[in-house]
């Protein structure tokens, strides 16, 4: 049985989706934001939308559909739910 070794040549070390707007440095797989090169601590609800909206920079989206894909719950359901006493 082979050990599992981070070292292997087949691994790629480095991330597959870098992104940089001035000094905002966006890392897809390893979830990370950095922001003059200091780090910046997002929760995942946060980075998932920061990355719905990095990675679609010229579209527009609503409530809903951020709702939607972020969520993935019926955004009317969810004010719903949200309303009630």
């Amino acid at each position: 049985m082979h050990k599992f070794s981070p070292d292997r040549d087949w691994i790629n070390k480095e991330p597959l989706t870098i992104i940089n707007y001035g000094p905002l440095n966006f890392c897809l797989e390893y979830r990370s934001v950095k922001v003059y090169e200091k780090d910046i601590k997002l929760t995942a609800k946060e980075f998932d939308i920061l990355a719905l909206l990095i990675l679609n920079p010229h579209r527009v989206f609503t409530y809903e559909m951020i709702m939607e894909m972020v969520w993935d719950i019926n955004s009317i359901l969810y004010r719903e739910r949200k309303n009630k006493p």
